[in-house]
């Protein structure tokens, strides 16, 4: 979550959303806690199991027009946000597709609107 919060994009201009689907761990506490610190962080709940039902929460509760889905062990690079915005604006009504790595495991990343 430290990574999100350390964007190139000024912090007023996107929105995190993270969606609390069934944790036991803390989750809850740790997100009222950067809650508090971030004015454009929030944390949800979505009682229906499944990651499906956990990015649907978060569209419909998103205020953006660009929507981008990272999964909870996903360590953003400083500049993802403006890259992802730049592929936006070059091509615009695209799906963005890339990949990352999390050490030798390739990670999809997919960017929907």
């Amino acid at each position: 979550m430290r990574s999100l919060a350390a964007q190139t994009v000024p912090p007023d201009a996107y929105e995190v959303l993270v969606i609390d689907n069934g944790s036991s761990d803390g989750t809850a506490e740790l997100l009222l806690c950067y809650g508090r610190n971030f004015r454009n962080w929030q944390g949800l709940r979505e009682a229906q199991p499944g990651a499906a039902a956990a990015r649907n929460r978060g569209v419909l509760a998103s205020r953006g027009e660009v929507v981008l889905f990272l999964d909870d062990d996903v360590i953003a690079a400083s500049d993802l946000l403006q890259e992802h915005l730049n592929t936006q604006a070059a091509h615009p009504g695209s799906a963005v597709l890339g990949y990352a790595t999390a050490g030798a495991k390739p990670v999809l990343l997919f960017i929907g609107f």
